[in-house]
């Protein structure tokens, strides 16, 4: 299972030697041929980054160009390649070899010391990101330098031994030539993303065309009338004397009715109630923008930098309330690439979330006392199709992290409980989206039925998450639903932040 690589592929030729910055332009545009403003542009491997202006255009600037340079061939009685961060050394004697990496600006990277005799090696180098790094090597009374542009990890290389001759000398002689395909990646909300293949240096002027996808702002902020459809809201909010409680609340278009849960990580005390179905009615500001009613529960978007929940219950004798106004701080986040998901049953829901709402006030109040809201951060869902009871055995996860970026995963399992397919949707601190189905989730235990404490792996983004309740007891009737904390890392990456997980029909 792979990665949806919403791409455009470039193939570049590098030749390592002196090196030299090129730019990458061009512009992203719309099946019609206009502009699109604000869409992400990104090398991936060198981690080059634009964002296309009024007119669509961008600029990937500083991006490594290799000039090819001849040199006269020098005596040989050592050789090597290099691939991939691999040396593959052949000797014509034995010989002892120290082998030590720095940047180019002289920081020790690596040491290692090996004694060889007479035929082919391999030596495996630490792993390095993206740059320029220089390889010296030392055997009997000769030095040996490898000078190695590494792309995205991907490097290839050749060198030859000489003597007499200075570190800077031999920098200049080595010849070595290498061919990475990198990536740009283009993401902007509400269209789909292209893959184009190039095979030519001259990027200069080349056309990203992005496809509007069909679902429609703000008609699609609305309910639809659909079989099965919630607005739902989860996250931190933080109070005016510092302290943090994890909020969820959703509101069913059928029969309107509604959930509201307050959980409170010092004093680990979970308090949650579902409500029975309202005569509501799912409304329209004079915007287009959804006001829903579902009685003791509201959802209203008005205006349209302004969302605002309320709800009333009584938790097992403890009243909760709430009437909080957040605002949104990034675009909207659509799942499997074009905003719908097949669901347990294969039928196709639409979904997609807000990641980032700001808690701007409001009110919090637990069996009475009143806390001020002045902050947090709350993650928004919007989901609706015509699935069936078998498409309802779900594993859900939401993961914020502190750097700004957004993961979420959900899984479905069959009536023996066995993981069946899911999809998972990965935004970076950058603003750029991921797509893929290839994941893996590892319960530590269970309270009651509800396997808990993940362990979360994701291949094709190399990215590993320990999922943690802040406590254990966070169930609604035949529902875990929960506040946790994260930790992690896509690549080298080191992530932390907090989650919200779902689990249902255990």
């Amino acid at each position: 299972m792979t990665v949806s690589k919403c791409v455009l592929i470039i193939l570049l030729s590098l030749c390592i030697g002196f090196t030299q910055s090129m730019a990458i332009s061009g512009k992203v545009i719309e099946s019609g041929g206009a502009g699109i403003e604000g869409a992400f542009v990104k090398l991936e491997g060198a981690g080059i980054i634009d964002t296309t202006d009024v007119d669509g255009k961008f600029t990937l600037s500083n991006v490594v160009s290799i000039h090819d340079r001849r040199h006269q061939s020098v005596p040989q009685n050592l050789s090597a390649k290099m691939r991939n961060g691999i040396l593959f050394v052949e000797v014509a004697q034995r010989s002892e070899l120290a082998i030590n990496t720095f940047t180019l600006r002289g920081k020790a990277l690596s040491s290692i010391k090996k004694t060889m005799n007479a035929g082919v090696h391999t030596i495996a180098l630490p792993q390095r990101g993206t740059g320029i790094y220089v390889h010296k090597i030392k055997s009997r009374n000769r030095e040996f330098v490898l000078k190695e542009c590494s792309l995205g990890g991907l490097s290839n290389g050749t060198f030859q031994s000489t003597s007499g001759a200075s570190f800077n000398t031999i920098s200049q002689m080595v010849q070595a030539k290498t061919l990475v395909t990198d990536t740009i990646r283009v993401s902007k909300s509400g269209y789909l993303n292209s893959l184009t293949s190039v095979t030519t240096m001259d990027t200069s002027g080349m056309e990203i065309t992005l496809t509007a996808n069909d679902i429609e702002f703000p008609k699609d902020l609305c309910f639809h009338g659909s079989r099965n459809e919630w607005v739902y809201f989860s996250g931190v909010v933080e109070t005016s004397e510092g302290k943090e409680f994890g909020i969820m609340f959703t509101i069913f278009q059928r029969p309107y009715s509604s959930m509201f849960g307050v959980c409170d990580p010092v004093s680990k005390i979970f308090h949650d109630k579902r409500l029975s179905g309202q005569n509501g009615t799912a409304g329209k500001t004079p915007s287009g923008y959804p006001d829903i009613d579902a009685g003791v529960s509201e959802f209203l978007w008005d205006p349209a930098d302004n969302l605002r929940m309320i709800s009333s219950a009584n938790a097992s004798g403890v009243p909760i309330f709430m009437d909080i106004n957040m605002k949104p701080t990034m675009d909207i986040l659509f799942h499997g690439e074009d905003g719908y998901i097949p669901m347990g049953d294969n039928i196709p829901s639409g979904y997609y979330s807000l990641t980032n709402l700001l808690p701007t006030g409001g009110k919090l109040s637990i069996d009475n006392k009143e806390h001020v809201i002045t902050g947090g951060r709350m993650w928004m869902d919007r989901q609706w199709g015509e699935w069936t009871a078998a498409g309802y055995a779900w594993d859900w996860f939401a993961l914020r992290f502190d750097d700004g970026g957004a993961l979420m995963l959900f899984q479905f399992r069959d009536a023996s409980q066995n993981p069946t397919f899911g999809n998972w949707t990965y935004r970076d601190k950058d603003g750029l989206v991921y797509y893929g189905t290839d994941f893996n989730v590892k319960a530590h235990r269970k309270f009651g039925n509800f396997p808990i404490d993940w362990t979360i792996m994701l291949p094709s983004l190399n990215a590993e998450f320990e999922i943690d309740p802040v406590f254990d007891g966070q169930t609604f009737t035949g529902l875990w639903e929960g506040l946790c904390e994260v930790t992690g890392n896509v690549g080298d990456d080191q992530l932390t932040g907090q989650a919200y997980a779902e689990l249902n029909r255990y």
